[in-house]
């Protein structure tokens, strides 16, 4: 795009970023409702394994949600410290607008200005508002460390994916076999009509997805 005059923070990409945005949640949404009707309406249809349902019902039980169920003032309490934690507290360049008045206190609890922080930053800021939720949920102290480890056990799967999937991707790099692999791709789909090269490529950047997990770093590898 670049080369061709067209800047990745130019008007014209930011409104397309959000309109496939837009579209992808609203497809999402359509089919996580239509799925859970029909799960609702035929146990048998889901597609969790025996083990995965058991799980479910330890964790949520099998109650039917009530038509006129409320919110509890301590409920609402821990959803606006949820809602604080990514939209209005340390994830906007607050700075950029001209507002400094928490820049002081976000130096002192991660030493960067509000807005600037990265993972380090974010992973301290979670750890505080976890332990934060539970004191305004009103949960003893073992409910607080059991919730905590029973999410980091959630989280082990995907990072060992992320792990290996890293590894393969530097061995990749590291004896060339990606570069090879992309530059036999270009070579296969060169001087092909438009309507053909594009669900061929299409199709190769499926294939390269498993290959290059990062979507910035095959983006950067492939264009």
């Amino acid at each position: 795009l670049t080369s061709i005059g067209i800047e990745v923070n130019q008007a014209i990409i930011i409104p397309l970023g959000i309109v496939l945005w837009l579209a992808a949640l609203v497809v999402a949404i359509l089919f996580v409702m239509s799925y859970a009707k029909k799960v609702k309406a035929n146990k048998g249809s889901t597609i969790l394994s025996l083990q995965e349902m058991e799980d479910a019902k330890a964790a949520y039980g099998e109650k039917e949600i009530a038509a006129d169920a409320k919110l509890s003032g301590t409920q609402k309490a821990c959803l606006i410290i949820f809602a604080a934690a990514f939209v209005v507290i340390g994830f906007i360049p607050w700075g950029s607008f001209g507002i400094t008045a928490f820049e002081g206190w976000s130096a002192f609890f991660t030493g960067l200005p509000l807005g600037e922080w990265y993972f380090q930053e974010a992973t301290t800021w979670f750890l505080f508002l976890a332990i934060l939720i539970g004191i305004v949920g009103k949960l003893s102290e073992s409910e607080i460390v059991n919730t905590f480890l029973s999410g980091a056990g959630d989280m082990m799967s995907v990072v060992m994916v992320i792990a290996v999937a890293r590894g393969v991707s530097v061995l990749m790099g590291d004896t060339g076999l990606r570069d090879y692999i992309l530059a036999s791709a270009a070579n296969a789909l060169e001087g092909m009509p438009a309507i053909v090269f594009a669900p061929l490529s299409y199709l190769l950047y499926i294939a390269l997805s498993f290959l290059i997990p990062s979507s910035s770093g095959m983006a950067s590898a492939s264009m």
